[in-house]
């Protein structure tokens, strides 16, 4: 009886956490039943489209999992940065870079045997990302600039030097549009549900999650970034270089939102394409925010959240639910679960405060905390 009672105790705590965020989807869904009788339409059918029908068909299904692929990898980016303490708004910008030099890279190697071309087209795209991180990040570690500014930025850096790009050396002289040559078909990254637009690039992106929960969980130095993003202060006390764990998780996160773009090239557009992300980057934040900043959880609320765009998608052709409510439906939904998620986040920081209080107040005498 006491082993039950222990049992369910424990049970209960593992499940106390989804709770707030399972309160914030439903009220999501009962504001979005009002919204749709209030026109006058048949809430059942709406929401049967908006989130059943992704998973009726194998099509629908696998062009979730596609769009899900690219919000895995700027999530989890942004959640990598976040961790640290850090706030990478610059997702939109590394992805542009990764998928332009991945892209350049995939043409230029069509000599080579396709796995290695495809290895190392996908390797330049990680390699621009991460220098590209890198650069907010040595700016907010050694000169204290705030690194919103920065990622906010570079994003239109980033594009407006690959729009330069893209239209003048590196343009296919054959297209009427500015886009790169393209990719040979032995360097795509191949279909994963055929007809749908799924491509094995969803293996890459969970094989990264894989390595990203296990760098943070498993090693010294995920415990040190973690740690510093708790309180950096006390962090340094304890003889953590704290610059130097700042400058990596950008690089890192860099990295991941550039292989992100190369992934996107190499497995769905086959050459670069200027504009080809609707916001992959910015909604990234939005991911890592109602994944709680977790690896697994950010890829959890990437494929939720897929299942909201492709979900938005069908309810507009098989209902006369009109568009714009189709929006505001995804709108109230992410409204709500992000706004749960912030406040989670300020309570997580709150919570870490007290705990290294004295030690950190000792910290506070030492120079040059990148927290600070």
């Amino acid at each position: 009886m006491a082993e039950a009672g222990r049992g369910l105790a424990r049970a209960g705590r593992l499940l106390a956490p989804l709770l707030q965020p399972l309160a914030a989807v439903l009220t999501a869904l009962a504001a979005g039943v009002l919204i749709i009788l209030a026109i006058g339409k048949d809430p059942v059918s709406a929401y049967q489209n908006f989130l059943v029908a992704t998973f009726t068909s194998r099509v629908q299904f696998g062009n979730m999992l596609a769009t899900a692929t690219p919000l895995v990898f700027t999530g989890l980016a942004v959640a990598l940065s976040f961790q640290a303490g850090v706030f990478n708004i610059g997702a939109e910008g590394q992805l542009y870079l990764g998928a332009f030099w991945a892209a350049v890279t995939a043409v230029r190697l069509a000599a080579l045997p396709a796995p290695l071309a495809v290895l190392l087209s996908l390797l330049a795209g990680t390699l621009a990302g991460a220098l590209w991180g890198l650069v907010p990040g040595w700016l907010r570690a050694y000169l204290r600039v705030n690194e919103v500014v920065a990622t906010i930025m570079l994003n239109y850096v980033a594009t407006l030097l690959t729009e330069y790009l893209v239209n003048n050396p590196f343009k296919d002289p054959t297209a009427g549009a500015p886009m790169t040559r393209m990719i040979p078909a032995q360097e795509w990254l191949g279909p994963l549900l055929p007809p749908s637009s799924a491509h094995w690039g969803l293996a890459v992106a969970l094989a990264a999650v894989a390595g990203v929960a296990f760098l943070l969980q498993r090693t010294v130095w995920g415990q040190n970034l973690r740690f510093v993003g708790q309180n950096p202060r006390f962090a340094e006390y304890e003889g953590i270089p704290v610059r130097r764990m700042v400058l990596g998780a950008m690089l890192l996160s860099g990295a991941v939102a550039g292989l992100g773009g190369a992934v996107q090239v190499l497995g769905i557009n086959h050459r670069f394409i200027q504009g080809f992300s609707p916001d992959f980057g910015f909604t990234g934040i939005t991911v890592a925010l109602l994944g709680r900043i977790n690896p697994w959880g950010t890829a959890a609320a990437a494929f939720f959240y897929a299942v909201l765009i492709n979900g938005a998608s069908i309810m507009q052709q098989n209902t006369s639910v009109p568009y714009p409510l189709v929006s505001i439906l995804q709108g109230v939904l992410v409204l709500f679960m992000t706004a749960e998620g912030v406040l989670w986040l300020g309570r997580r920081r709150r919570r870490a405060a007290p705990a290294a209080g004295a030690p950190g107040e000792q910290a506070g005498a030492a120079e040059g905390g990148v927290g600070s």
